[in-house]
């Protein structure tokens, strides 16, 4: 089998995901809801630092390394992203919220960014493998020295200025080995000229545009949850609620990024429409299964788990059920639109999606709390699935899933075809 190959990349995510999601609820328990919100909202501003970085060193990078190699690109990418993380310090310093912890996030954004540039270069040169195992690396990395900080102080809570600390930490430690591994490939001199910032940043533009405002759809009710009831508490529910989210967003993540590769590498209009729908049906029976599971769980399963002031989390995630589908099913044909290069499209379906629920969730958050966030999530990701789905019909009207939809048999015709 495939290093590259789809089971081995969804067996490592979820390995990944599992490991993440044990971070967070053992990092819930020792810092509370209230805790667990402060942290959400200081990690929101330092994945839009992220945001930022990937105009040059998002997924795009990948598209050219593939074609002119990472040493053409790379330069340009780790300027950029030095950039952004002296910006973020600077923003960081002149907040009075962040202003204690300004010099560590400033260190966070930069080696998150230099190591996102690396992933997608990666990604470029069809090591997706190596991507994902320095992902688990670092969850691994990040638990491991909780577990410990916790174990010889003694101690019965953190804060989280204490959780930064050890995501710096090794971050910074998983950055350093991806330099090692890469560094036959970023650094040869004589291998070609360092690109000027305007072809990485015009190609990354309107692909990035698309990520900004996909995040914003993820992340912005954590915010508006902040400004409109003036707690956290609500803020940590959520935020927990979406770590449920990503746990099951990983059919189609996993599936999404393997697709995602092989339609950069082959040129066929037929396979980018047939490995989409394919990995799309896949990806919505996982994610369907996932949720159907969530359904059943007990109530008091949540509050056992992440802590007594989490019992709004059952009843949160069955709300949100709706958003989770329809993102499990909207994630393949977002990663067809990119692959393809039609970033405009893409940009415009997001937008779309984040303008309802944006709207929606000024008008419910006030009335509903934490009920009206997720109504608005679920209308909004709804829309950005109808939004991608025709746009793929539009470039493929032709394009059909051949076979019977048996989770069974796809796993087979996935080993059989991609092994």
């Amino acid at each position: 089998m495939s290093r590259n190959s789809a089971l081995k990349t969804f067996a490592l995510q979820l390995l990944k995901t599992f490991l993440a999601a044990v971070f967070v609820v053992l990092t819930s328990r020792w810092l509370g809801a209230g805790g667990r919100g402060q942290l959400s909202l200081i990690l929101f501003y330092v994945n839009l630092a992220m945001i930022a970085n990937e105009y040059v060193g998002g997924s795009s990078l990948g598209n050219l390394a593939a074609s002119m190699g990472a040493a053409k690109v790379h330069p340009t990418a780790f300027i950029w992203a030095t950039l952004v993380a002296i910006v973020s310090w600077l923003v960081f310093f002149i907040s009075p919220a962040f202003h204690s912890m300004a010099a560590e996030l400033g260190l966070l954004v930069f080696a998150l960014g230099q190591l996102t540039v690396h992933y997608n270069v990666y990604q470029g040169l069809g090591r997706v493998y190596v991507r994902n195992r320095l992902q688990l690396a670092l969850e691994l990395g990040k638990l491991t020295c909780l577990c410990g900080i916790v174990w010889f102080t003694g101690v019965q809570f953190l804060n989280p200025h204490q959780v930064v600390d050890i995501t710096l930490l090794v971050t910074f430690v998983v950055y350093l080995a991806s330099e090692i591994l890469l560094r036959r490939d970023l650094w040869q001199p004589g291998r070609g000229r360092v690109l000027i910032l305007k072809q990485p940043f015009a190609l990354g533009f309107w692909a990035q545009n698309g990520q900004l405002v996909q995040f914003l759809n993820y992340r912005l009710s954590l915010v508006l949850l902040q400004e409109m009831t003036g707690t956290s508490v609500p803020v940590g529910v959520y935020s927990n609620v979406l770590l449920i989210a990503d746990t099951i967003w990983i059919f189609g993540n996993s599936f999404g990024t393997i697709a995602h590769m092989r339609m950069l590498q082959s040129q066929s209009v037929a396979f980018r429409a047939d490995i989409t729908l394919r990995y799309a049906v896949i990806s919505a029976v996982g994610t369907g299964g996932a949720c159907l599971l969530l359904a059943f769980l007990p109530a008091g399963l949540f509050a056992m788990v992440f802590g007594a002031e989490f019992t709004q989390m059952k009843s949160a995630s069955l709300w949100l059920i709706p958003s989770i589908l329809s993102l499990g099913a909207s994630t393949l044909f977002s990663h067809y639109l990119h692959a393809v290069g039609k970033f405009r499209s893409l940009l415009s379906c997001n937008l779309a999606g984040l303008a309802v629920q944006f709207l929606l969730a000024v008008w419910l958050i006030p009335r509903m709390g934490l009920t009206g966030a997720c109504l608005a999530a679920d209308a909004g990701f709804f829309a950005i699935l109808v939004l991608v789905y025709l746009q793929f019909r539009r470039d493929n009207p032709h394009a059909e899933f051949h076979g019977v939809v048996r989770v069974k048999v796809l796993f087979k015709l996935l080993l059989r075809r991609f092994r």
